[in-house]
């Protein structure tokens, strides 16, 4: 993903960033965003947030500014300092989070990386029916696997010699389904 297309897809927004010292920032924002290349923590982060994440429909704030926010649900203490640890090495930001009835409800409030997850095609608001795998990670045989161990880590469990992943949307199902037989590894869809 590069900087221009983010840049594009939050000026339709009224969101202006700008370049500094080779990161991407917002006017009233202290936080300075790297914008990586597709790498297998990202992958991976996709995997996480077709699982347990999703990209928050954006809304007005109280000053009439764009509140965007990626949102990820984590029940896990370790499951949670990892993901955040994913983020922060490779977009330079330390997501917050929120304790929920023994839930860690994790927010990336930033237009930035709303825009980057949303250019890989990951949908905007409601998943269900939605979710495709982005291409170049279903090309790359790498990629996909740190992409479904994020997911199997969010909607799935192995119990060895078997990997169980539980999602409502079929067609994301047997997307992975296919990928998995170009690989050799013949899936069962129940």
């Amino acid at each position: 993903m590069d900087k221009i297309s983010i840049v594009k897809f939050l000026e339709k927004w009224d969101v202006k960033p700008f370049e500094d010292n080779g990161y991407l920032r917002v006017h009233r924002s202290k936080y300075r965003i790297s914008i990586p290349t597709l790498n297998e923590d990202i992958a991976y982060l996709i995997g996480v947030i077709f699982g347990d994440g999703c990209l928050v429909t954006p809304s007005k704030n109280q000053k009439g500014s764009w509140r965007f926010r990626i949102q990820i649900t984590i029940s896990d203490k370790s499951f949670f300092d990892k993901i955040c640890d994913l983020v922060e090495r490779n977009f330079n930001y330390r997501p917050t989070v929120h304790i929920l009835r023994g839930r860690y409800e994790t927010y990336i409030n930033s237009n930035i990386i709303f825009a980057y997850f949303a250019l890989y095609g990951i949908p905007i608001g409601k998943k269900i029916g939605r979710l495709r795998i982005p291409k170049i990670v279903l090309e790359d045989k790498n990629l996909f696997y740190n992409f479904l161990a994020g997911f199997l880590d969010t909607d799935g469990h192995i119990e060895k010699p078997s990997a169980y992943l539980y999602q409502s949307d079929k067609t994301v199902l047997q997307e992975i389904k296919e990928v998995l037989e170009k690989f050799s590894i013949n899936p069962t869809l129940v």
